[in-house]
């Protein structure tokens, strides 16, 4: 994701200086090296380290985070510390709870974090400000997620990161009904969901995601009773995931195995991992992000349903989820730099970015969206 965050900002000829930070200098170092950009510098960062990596990201403007969400407290506080705005790709709901209370810090300093800036977290958001705010009154957001892999051949692929993967199916998703959130088994709320081709039908259960956390703080005026995620991977990825769940692999709970201490997960993500030559095949998926609103217009029940269908990027060689994840980052920096978002704090996307110049920006990047209302007429 971070790659094609970088390929976009690097086409942005207003941007004077991109700092690549990785936990490997030499990775971080090729990665330059292969755009060949003079804008482009590298520096080593473990982002547990909040002083050192402060000052390695000092005189930056935005620090937008793509590591890992478990680290995302470590990058805001050193983002306060550097005096720069912060993005980041979302926090898995309890980490989005627990970043919004750095909401003071970022006031007093004149900065803004915007907490889930990519595809969903990040689009999805910045649709459903849009349909709230063609409503007088809102009663449910619904949003249901769509990927097809249309040549799956015969490797394990996961379309995002595996670790995230793996925490939304082992963890207990939460839904907001009734004015309050509620906690469900993984896996729970099947639904049948037609998709536009490519992708089709398929099924998507609830799973825990940051925009359950956030919808019923930012739209509480509006009166929203009710917010859901779902979100439909590919069925045989799915079951696959869900095996290794079950067989105790994706457990974080270190092991003492002949006289060494390993963490089951550890093992696993590093079986996993692509390996060197991977990322040469063309991708060939799909995404569908939808977002469905329902709710009120001068007395008339209305819903309004917004639609990203999404495909791969031929000349970055990016994957769609690659490309939805990673371009809305770079955009919503590019908004801050240029003062086209003014709010600060800690914010979601929908209580800070504007819709229809951000849609915009998508359509630029090849990716669309539309929208749906229907209401009665008579």
């Amino acid at each position: 994701m971070a790659r094609i965050t970088l390929l976009d900002l690097v086409s942005c000829k207003e941007i004077e200086r991109i700092l690549v930070a990785d936990l490997s200098l030499e990775a971080a170092t090729a990665v330059i090296e292969s755009l060949d950009d003079e804008r482009l510098e590298a520096a080593a960062v473990d982002v547990r380290d909040v002083e050192a990596t402060a000052a390695i990201i000092e005189g930056y403007d935005v620090v937008i985070n793509s590591t890992q969400y478990y680290f995302n407290l470590e990058v805001m506080k050193a983002a306060l510390l550097a005096k720069a705005h912060y993005i980041d790709l979302g926090g898995l709901f309890h980490m989005t709870r627990k970043q919004v209370t750095l909401d003071d810090d970022f006031r007093k300093a004149g900065l803004l974090a915007i907490l889930g800036s990519g595809s969903t977290p990040g689009i999805t958001n910045v649709m459903a400000r849009y349909a709230v705010d063609k409503l007088d009154q809102v009663e449910a957001i619904d949003i249901k997620i769509g990927a097809a892999d249309l040549d799956p051949g015969s490797a394990f692929s996961s379309p995002y990161s595996l670790d995230t993967i793996i925490d939304e199916c082992a963890m207990s998703p939460y839904i907001y009904d009734d004015d309050h959130w509620i906690e469900l088994p993984p896996f729970s709320g099947g639904e049948n969901v037609t998709f536009p081709s490519p992708i089709g039908a398929a099924t998507a259960h609830y799973t825990l995601h940051s925009e359950v956390a956030t919808f019923p703080v930012s739209f509480k005026a509006k009166g929203i009773h009710r917010a859901t995620f779902r979100l439909a991977l590919p069925e045989e990825f799915v079951k696959t995931v869900k095996t290794l769940v079950d067989l105790n692999l994706a457990d974080d709970t270190p092991r003492d195995i002949r006289g060494v201490s390993v963490k089951p997960r550890d093992v696993l993500l590093n079986v996993l991992r692509p390996r060197p030559g991977a990322s040469d095949t063309m991708p060939n998926d799909c995404d569908c992000l939808r977002v469905e609103v329902s709710g009120s217009r001068g007395g008339r029940k209305v819903t309004i349903t917004l639609e990203s269908l999404v495909f791969p990027h031929e000349a970055w060689r990016a994957s769609a989820g690659a490309l939805d994840t990673g371009v809305p980052p770079s955009i919503m920096a590019q908004m801050i730099a240029r003062g086209d978002i003014k709010e600060r704090g800690t914010r979601s996307p929908e209580e800070c970015v504007p819709p229809l110049p951000f849609f915009e920006e998508l359509a630029r990047r090849g990716m669309h969206v539309d929208a749906i209302v229907r209401e009665p007429l008579s």
